[in-house]
């Protein structure tokens, strides 16, 4: 706290701010304020980022790779959120804090967003939102995306069933090793499938 009221956000006050919300939730229950702790975590997460300069480059092969606090901030209050565990479970503003931790680099927030979408979690199933985050996370190369956006062109959820477009986002998936792609393929060979 001391460092934070010395050091401007651009120079460690957000990274000072994240420290501080992170250790408080991490303290026992019984000495640990929540509010204070979501506090300091939208302090950090909501900072200033300037995306022609601040934006880490995304690698498929490290794709967990959070090299923004502002990211982690966003990404730890969506799981505090999503979970529900030091606060009251709220899906919507998990959503939101992912959404911002997408927005400031950090991809697979961008397929959770997806997820909760697809799947409908604590808000209504909107399988265009979903296609929509996970096109944006498959494009950048995360395989985990690359997958959910082939399942929804194969079984007909992003419009027409389109086995093509379906069977080249499994091929992106599989060629960075994600199992449930590469399996998808091989069925789709077995099976004559579009192949």
């Amino acid at each position: 706290k001391k460092g934070y009221a010395k050091l401007p956000d651009a120079d460690g006050g957000l990274e000072a701010a994240y420290m501080i919300g992170k250790a408080t939730l991490e303290l026992p229950a019984a000495q640990r304020d929540e509010a204070e702790a979501i506090s300091w975590l939208k302090k950090a997460a909501g900072g200033k980022f300037d995306f022609t300069r601040d934006m880490p480059p995304f690698d498929p092969d490290n794709p967990y790779a959070n090299d923004t606090i502002l990211g982690q901030a966003a990404s730890l209050l969506g799981q505090v959120y999503l979970t529900g565990v030091v606060v009251p479970r709220d899906v919507a503003e998990a959503a939101r804090w992912y959404d911002r931790a997408e927005e400031v680099g950090y991809v697979p927030a961008g397929k959770i967003v997806g997820d909760i979408y697809y799947y409908g979690y604590g808000v209504p199933k909107d399988l265009a939102k979903a296609e929509k985050y996970y096109r944006k996370a498959a494009t950048l190369g995360f395989a985990p995306a690359q997958y959910a956006l082939a399942n929804m062109f194969y079984f007909g959820e992003a419009g027409d069933r389109d086995v093509k477009t379906a069977l080249a986002w499994y091929e992106q998936a599989a060629k960075h090793n994600h199992a449930g792609a590469q399996l998808a393929l091989a069925e789709a060979f077995d099976a004559g499938d579009g192949v």
